[in-house]
């Protein structure tokens, strides 16, 4: 009967709705769960390493603002906000002493800086939740070009958010004071980021970030952390090694921050 149908029609929508409660009540414990550990992580980070994270705030802004202008979904922006947040988890793996070393590293040490976001992913591989965060951690340190590490990914083989992070992170190193080196100022750091599109850095990238930078909120941004003290730790060229200049001139062969 029509009665019949209708009381068939409200048991499966109401079926329907059950099962879209739970799925709305996993989702949140699951959001939980993972900024909880988001949280943990940064906070043992603030703990070990806290004076280095400063620019923190002014590089996950930059980073967001070339992710929308290069029309990321909602869910990519998520992702690329998380990964800022643990970037550099693979330091909690890292030793101390090397970490506030002040002289030139080593080779060897230079060769565990490198590790440090393949030792990132592997720390976030066992929450589930934040699998999505992986791919930006691990290649973070790749170049357009191939040259980079872990994994030498070149091209539109490094993920979208990794190619991001790249140029936001070498930029903000360049403008940032160090004990072993000079800063660079906005203008010349600019430089060195046009220069190297095509080898270092994803030209459409380059092309979204130097649109952001730009604009005067962010261009005051990247003045605020050229005008910010240096900051004590060790990442300058390696000692025998082949961080530093390039055979072309560039100042740019991988900016660490």
């Amino acid at each position: 009967s029509f009665a019949q149908m209708d009381l068939e029609i409200l048991k499966s929508l109401s079926e329907q709705a059950v099962v879209a409660i739970r799925n709305a009540q996993l989702f949140e414990e699951t959001e939980k769960l993972t900024l909880g550990s988001i949280q943990t992580i940064n906070e043992l980070l603030e703990l070990h390493y806290g004076g280095d994270r400063g620019q923190l705030p002014i590089f996950g802004k930059i980073v967001m603002e070339v992710g929308k202008d290069l029309h990321l979904n909602g869910r990519e922006l998520t992702v690329l906000e998380r990964a800022v947040l643990l970037l550099n988890a693979g330091q909690l793996t890292f030793p101390e002493k090397v970490w506030d070393k002040k002289a030139k590293l080593t080779k060897k040490e230079f060769e565990q800086i490198k590790r440090i976001p393949m030792r990132g992913a592997t720390l976030l591989r066992s929450i589930g939740s934040l699998q999505p965060v992986i791919p930006i951690i691990l290649h973070h340190r790749e170049r357009y070009d191939g040259r980079g590490y872990p994994r030498g990914l070149k091209g539109e083989e490094i993920p979208i958010g990794a190619r991001i992070v790249a140029l936001a992170d070498s930029f903000l190193a360049m403008t940032s004071h160090r004990l072993y080196r000079k800063r660079l100022a906005v203008e010349e750091a600019l430089r060195e980021v046009r220069e190297n599109s095509g080898t270092q850095f994803d030209p459409k990238v380059v092309e979204s970030f130097l649109k952001v930078i730009r604009r005067k909120e962010f261009y005051d941004l990247a003045v605020q952390v050229a005008a910010a003290k240096p900051r004590p730790i060790p990442l300058a060229p390696v000692t025998g090694g082949t961080h530093g200049r390039t055979g072309t001139g560039s100042l740019s062969v991988m900016w660490i921050a």
